[in-house]
């Protein structure tokens, strides 16, 4: 028997915004967490503080 398997892959994660967790290293830092609602990959976000932009926060990634 032949199987397709369809992988949907996301460019752009969609966070579920409802279960996203928050490990603060500092006021200026912060990591995090949730899931795409999109492929439901493990995903995460960082913040850090830039002399010139202040707080910047990263785009949603895969988790390693």
């Amino acid at each position: 028997m032949n199987s397709n398997v369809i992988i949907e892959v996301c460019k752009t994660h969609t966070p579920n915004k409802a279960a996203i967790s928050v490990v603060a290293h500092s006021f200026e830092n912060a990591d995090y967490f949730t899931f795409c609602e999109v492929c439901e990959q493990n995903i995460d976000s960082f913040c850090f503080y830039d002399d010139d932009r202040g707080i910047v926060y990263s785009k949603w990634s895969v988790s390693k």
